[in-house]
């Protein structure tokens, strides 16, 4: 008589859970050191000039420090989705920074323009205020 427990099925199906088991997911290094470069990034972009972006850019500075703790204790899922939302907290920083700059330019554009036309409706020959 045979041993049931040599056959094939009954391999995999063992076999194929213990596996699994042992497969655990891999520290989230790549994922930090892209949150960090995005939050390098950010304060490049000025986000310390802008309260809004400078609140993000925190919020992300944060949470990097949050999963490094995550990933002390070996919750590496976890640690991975607060790593994809500083991330993505870094990446809004860095863009309202990039947008208050913007916004700044334009003021000073409209500026400049309306001080020229201004000064062309004035008669010739009179001083400009």
């Amino acid at each position: 008589m045979k041993i049931p427990f040599r056959t094939p099925k009954f391999s995999y199906w063992v076999l194929g859970p213990l596996v699994m088991a042992c497969a655990s997911t891999p520290p989230p290094t790549q994922r930090i050191a892209t949150a960090n470069e995005s939050v390098a990034a950010a304060r490049q972009a000025g986000a310390n000039d802008s309260a809004l972006a400078s609140l993000y850019m925190q919020s992300a500075q944060e949470q990097i420090g949050f999963a490094k703790g995550l990933v002390k204790k070996g919750d590496m899922d976890r640690a991975d989705l607060v790593l994809l939302r500083a991330n993505a907290d870094a990446d809004l920083a860095r863009s309202l920074a990039h947008e208050q700059q913007q916004r700044s330019k334009a003021e000073s554009a409209v500026s400049m323009l309306q001080t020229v036309q201004r000064q062309q409706m004035q008669p010739s020959g009179q001083p400009t205020q």
